[in-house]
């Protein structure tokens, strides 16, 4: 679906629009409503700068501004990660929170999960958690991701804290992206330290190089585990399902000037529960690989 002009969005919607804007320029419930302001425009596909007219149409658009920025009492709040998933599977997810709870924190840091169901996609599901947390940190897992290592949090945390130019860490990625758009088919070198089980009775070590350094700078990181500490929108205007919202968001985070890493220990640090996926035959991901070949051609 292409993104719609502001004339073109229905009615209805333009309504629904102005009255959660109108709640924020007031100072109604102003987290909850932003939340539903993000959700509302990943579900119909309005990006920011489309739903700029309708802020500007407001009778302080500048107290909405700030209400959406999030103002001084709204700033990130470094004691807390959020967890956010899009959850269609409550076992599963079970899992995948009770290993995160086993792993170490700093002193008066918690984790705020955050599920998501029903998202129309994962990048509008994405966007919704990440405005409706303070946290300054955020980590993005698939739901049937088990993070085993249990120092991988504080490691990644320090990683954050001594190098403020890293925007994002992830489990698995390449060192350089090729020019098909399929990241695992690097030239260049593929890191990683993802295990994956293909069924109850069966499950292998991803063949990712390893080696004696602490990370690696890449390009691109997969979508199983993406951590960050800077928050950057995630391209729902473009990507309406379930594909490449991970390379995206990294070639986002490289627009901006960040760096992105993977951790090199050599152990093991998380355990992906899925049988695996035949991209070749799916339309939707073929769809989704050309409008990101289209959009990122100059950082391939």
């Amino acid at each position: 679906m292409a993104e719609q002009s502001p004339q073109e969005i229905p009615l209805e919607i333009r309504w629904e629009l102005a009255y959660i804007l109108r709640r924020l320029e007031y100072g109604i419930d102003v987290k909850a409503n932003a939340s539903k302001l993000w959700r509302l425009c990943a579900n119909h596909h309005i990006s920011q700068e489309k739903l700029l007219p309708f802020v500007q149409a407001c009778l302080h658009p500048d107290r909405v501004l700030a209400a959406l920025s999030g103002g001084k009492e709204e700033t990130p709040d470094d004691k807390r990660i959020a967890v956010i998933s899009c959850v269609n599977d409550d076992r599963k997810y079970e899992e995948c929170l009770l290993y995160l709870s086993q792993c170490d924190l700093p002193d008066g840091m918690e984790l705020e999960p955050i599920a998501i169901y029903h998202a129309e996609s994962i990048t509008s599901g994405y966007q919704e958690g990440m405005q409706s947390s303070r946290a300054k940190y955020k980590i993005y897992i698939h739901q049937d991701l088990c993070v085993v290592k249990e120092d991988a949090l504080q490691r990644m945390l320090r990683i954050f804290a001594e190098h403020p130019e890293v925007g994002m860490i992830g489990f698995a990625g390449c060192s350089s992206m090729p020019k098909n758009g399929r990241w695992y088919e690097t030239e260049g070198q593929g890191y990683g330290v993802a295990a994956q089980a293909v069924s109850p009775d069966l499950t292998y070590r991803l063949g990712f190089l390893k080696t004696e350094k602490e990370f690696e700078f890449v390009e691109a990181i997969d979508g199983i585990f993406m951590m960050t500490q800077y928050d950057l929108p995630w391209r729902s205007d473009l990507f309406h399902g379930w594909h490449f919202y991970d390379i995206s968001q990294s070639m986002e985070f490289r627009k901006r000037g960040y760096r992105i890493v993977v951790p090199c220990s050599g152990d093991i640090w998380c355990i992906h529960d899925s049988p695996g996926f035949s991209f070749d035959t799916d339309p939707d991901y073929n769809e989704a690989r050309r409008l990101f070949l289209d959009t990122y051609q100059e950082f391939l």
